[in-house]
């Protein structure tokens, strides 16, 4: 009876679980795919900081019209500079995600486990009835 009373539970549980590990896919894909566009946009940022850097080093060698460039040309590699910093705070928070999904994941299979465990278990008490019943009509016939 307790076995039977528990299996609506159990499949509850299992429907959760299933649910739960649909979602972490879901978040680990859209993870990955945030990654892949945080490490494309770095690189961007990387190359146009390079060539930021080098028309400031053209611009320096030149004479008062150069220089007034070079200063439009700095700030604009200042500007890349703080993206590239913005960036790299994003790409610690896709981390930070990623630990909370890999979390999400180990209380996912704990708690499979544990439905397995109850299944197990559930099964030991079929089990068990049988042999008592089977036991109860050996008495009946030998009496």
């Amino acid at each position: 009876k307790e076995a039977e009373k528990l299996r609506p539970k159990m499949q509850a549980q299992a429907a959760e679980l299933q649910n739960a590990k649909e979602e972490v896919r879901g978040l680990r894909k859209r993870l990955n795919a945030a990654e892949k566009l945080a490490d494309e946009a770095e690189k961007h940022i990387n190359t146009a900081l390079a060539e930021a850097d080098q028309h400031v080093k053209t611009a320096a060698a030149q004479v008062e019209v150069a220089e007034e460039r070079g200063k439009v040309l700095e700030e604009i590699r200042q500007e890349f500079q703080a993206q590239a910093a913005e960036l790299h705070g994003a790409k610690e928070e896709v981390r930070e995600m990623q630990k909370r999904v890999n979390a999400a994941e180990k209380l996912a299979e704990a708690a499979e486990s544990r439905a397995t465990a109850a299944e197990e278990a559930e099964e030991r008490g079929k089990t068990r009835e049988h042999i008592n019943q089977a036991l109860q009509a050996k008495e009946m016939e030998l009496r």
